[in-house]
């Protein structure tokens, strides 16, 4: 009976250090695949252009289906290539939220060829 005892608290221990460990993100507080907000540019990340810290943490941003064009970047309202982001430093920016081609055109009105990366930055 005492060894049916010590296993079961083994296995109590052992689940309970499984739960409290459960967190893998190292910190990162990703709730949403299509938006990455100001608390996911920390550290590393905001050091980085708004382009090289997507490729990080959202790399399917930039893949396109066959026959889609490249994301938009809409910068604060303002429509611009993908290569602004290059220039644009991760610190600067409060959110961004990917839009695919279909809510980008009921939204924005027009075509999106490859959807929209819509950037919110700090200084608006």
């Amino acid at each position: 009976m005492r060894s049916h005892n010590s296993f079961f608290l083994i296995l109590a221990t052992l689940a309970l250090a499984a739960c409290a460990s459960g967190n893998s993100n190292n910190g990162t507080t990703r709730s949403n695949p299509n938006e990455i907000d100001s608390a996911e540019l920390v550290g590393v990340y905001s050091t980085m252009s708004v382009y090289d810290a997507i490729g990080r943490l959202r790399p399917a941003w930039f893949r396109s289906r066959a026959g889609e064009d490249e994301p938009t970047a809409r910068v604060d309202n303002q429509n611009y290539n993908m290569g602004y982001l290059r220039s644009l430093p991760a610190e600067d920016v409060s959110t961004l939220k990917f839009v695919n081609r279909r809510d980008a055109t009921f939204r924005f009105g027009g075509r999106w060829g490859g959807g929209v990366i819509e950037v919110t930055t700090l200084r608006r």
